[in-house]
């Protein structure tokens, strides 16, 4: 699928990051999508007895993903999954795909602050984790966070629409239905960033996106 047309040497990694689910979406330089995926840090029953496991969704051409990895992740973590376990599996596995795809930037969704306290403390700290172990890689790279009511807003007209509404405007207006809703917030991430291009530090540092961002659409 493509976007728009070429813009500067862009390849970008989008992520919706969670403590246990998260979408990960690369977008080329000419916003064709060349991978999507579901991560997800698990537990799973094994003979009655949970263990965590990592298992992955392919959602790049299937609207309902295929599972391409599933490990038991008992022999390596223990039996029980800590916010810094989860972060280095995550971050490994970015690693590879930031290598992989010769990504250049990298766009995470910001905190939804209204969600319930633990959830937000989970989140918060799951990310700062993994931004500090993907940050220390060499070459490091830069984040730049897009915040979730921003997203909604460009997309659907409101900052407050529900994943539903999201899913279906990404449906509607750009022909890409996902049955999972964290490659949808990666998908519509990796979206606004290309568009955005190299005006998207301007528009998100600067806080103006959240006013009048379609004016520095390329």
């Amino acid at each position: 699928m493509s976007v728009t047309n070429k813009k500067s040497d862009n390849t970008i990694l989008a992520l919706d990051c969670s403590s246990g689910k998260s979408g990960v979406t690369i977008l080329n330089n000419y916003g064709i999508v060349v991978f999507c995926c579901e991560i997800n840090l698990i537990y799973r029953s094994i003979k009655k007895k949970k263990t965590p496991h990592l298992e992955i969704k392919d959602f790049t051409n299937s609207e309902d993903g295929i599972l391409i990895r599933k490990d038991s992740l008992i022999d390596t973590i223990g039996e029980q999954f800590t916010f810094e376990d989860k972060a280095q599996i995550l971050a490994a596995y970015l690693s590879i795909l930031i290598k992989k795809y010769d990504v250049s930037r990298l766009i995470i969704e910001d905190y939804a602050y209204y969600k319930s306290t633990g959830k937000l403390i989970d989140l918060v700290e799951m990310t700062a984790l993994m931004k500090y172990i993907v940050k220390s890689k060499n070459p490091p790279l830069d984040w730049i966070r897009i915040g979730p009511g921003v997203i909604k807003s460009f997309f659907t007209g409101s900052h407050v629409c529900s994943k539903d509404d999201l899913q279906a405007a990404i449906e509607l207006k750009h022909g890409r239905y996902f049955k999972s809703y964290d490659v949808v917030d990666s998908f519509s991430l990796a979206l606004l960033a290309f568009k955005l291009g190299d005006n998207i530090e301007k528009c998100v540092v600067g806080g103006i996106l959240r006013s009048n961002y379609k004016k520095y659409i390329d």
